[in-house]
């Protein structure tokens, strides 16, 4: 759901280094996008973007995430909006199946202070599966942002009720 046929386009890879400047904001509180989770192995997060900027959230702004019944809800992947749909969200922002069942969404208000230190920017593609020898990728390109895993407490989660998500 939500996956195109055909290989992946270039123009939807994802960035293949780092942000300008990425180390020094990390120092300034901005999420890492490329921590250490394991001795010698770097997450990489700054793969999942095809633009990436440093913005500081206003408070008051609301955020969203889509998780499912295993995901964290405090998680560093989130959205201004809370997409229409499934199909919309797993295209759009180019999330395999293997990574997030969805059904669920959680929300973040940010509370007043000096606002929340993110990375916002386009989704890279990425390339899904092939079935019967054929390739298929979901296309990325709505604005994400990326958060320090845990940073925040965000609301319970609640049902999508997305009609092409049914539980």
């Amino acid at each position: 759901m939500g996956a195109k046929e055909g290989v992946m386009p270039r123009e939807y890879i994802g960035l293949k280094a780092l942000p300008a400047n990425h180390n020094q904001l990390v120092e300034e509180g901005f999420p890492d996008l490329d921590f250490e989770f394991d001795p010698g192995k770097f997450a990489g997060d700054y793969k999942n973007f095809l633009t990436a900027e440093p913005v500081v959230l206003s408070p008051g702004t609301k955020i969203y995430r889509i998780v499912d019944e295993k995901a964290a809800l405090a998680g560093s992947y989130w959205a201004l909006a809370l997409p229409a749909g499934k199909a919309e969200w797993r295209s759009n922002y180019a999330v395999k199946d293997s990574w997030n069942d969805n059904g669920y969404f959680t929300e973040y208000t940010v509370p007043e202070g000096e606002g929340l230190k993110v990375w916002k920017g386009r989704t890279a593609g990425q390339e899904y599966l092939q079935h019967n020898n054929k390739e298929f990728y979901l296309e990325g390109g709505d604005e994400q942002l990326f958060l320090a895993r845990d940073s925040i407490s965000p609301l319970p989660k609640k049902h999508t009720k997305w009609e092409d998500a049914k539980l």
